[in-house]
């Protein structure tokens, strides 16, 4: 591979790793979810979750879809980064795929809450008000679960993936070479964008 074309799949890297990811957490964070969950209302949360089942099952298909592109990230990272370092190269997939655990996780919670709504006679032995309560109790779990590695652990390996990832294309395509300002532009716009 020549020097021009690494340079231009380093400076394409971050909205082609990002565009794809974008619908389906949209989707599923702006379009189903929040107009599902109603917060501190348990009965209409429930309610809402109950009525529109398939509007939810498409907000936790968008969510797989996220996290399954992500490992396609890291994995298409990899290999992009191979003729630089292995070692470095299989440390930014690792950590991609660290963060991607880490969101995955949170997804177990939203198929509790189908299992607490989906009627099942095991759940006879509670009343409506407590089904929906528990409902509402993993939702903001899942929230408080979603938002603590946001704020605390991902951050912390979404930095070292990217640390790790700039220093790759960095040894790729040197320091020094004239387009590297536009790479450290391209990857600081990427950043801000997926922070804020």
């Amino acid at each position: 591979m020549s020097e021009s074309s690494r340079i231009q799949i380093a400076l394409a890297a971050p909205p082609f790793f990002s565009l794809p990811l974008l619908p389906a957490s949209v989707f599923a964070n702006y379009f189903a979810f929040s107009s599902l969950i109603v917060p501190g209302d348990a009965a209409t949360t429930a309610n809402n979750i109950i009525a529109s089942d398939g509007l939810f099952r498409a907000g936790i298909v968008s969510w797989l879809i996220v996290l399954t592109l992500d490992v396609v990230v890291a994995l298409a990272l990899y290999v992009l980064l191979i003729p630089v370092n292995k070692s470095l190269s299989l440390l930014a997939a690792w950590f991609r795929l660290v963060y991607t655990t880490i969101k995955g996780t949170t997804l177990l919670i939203l198929f509790i809450v189908l299992v607490l709504l989906s009627g099942a006679y095991y759940l006879t032995v509670f009343e409506a008000g407590q089904l929906h309560a528990q409902v509402m109790f993993f939702l903001d779990l899942r929230e408080i679960g979603f938002l603590m590695p946001s704020i605390i652990l991902w951050p912390l390996a979404f930095s070292l993936w990217l640390f790790s990832l700039q220093v790759g294309f960095s040894l790729q395509i040197g320091f020094h070479s004239q387009n590297s300002g536009r790479l450290v532009d391209n990857w600081m716009f990427w950043l801000s964008d997926r922070f804020f």
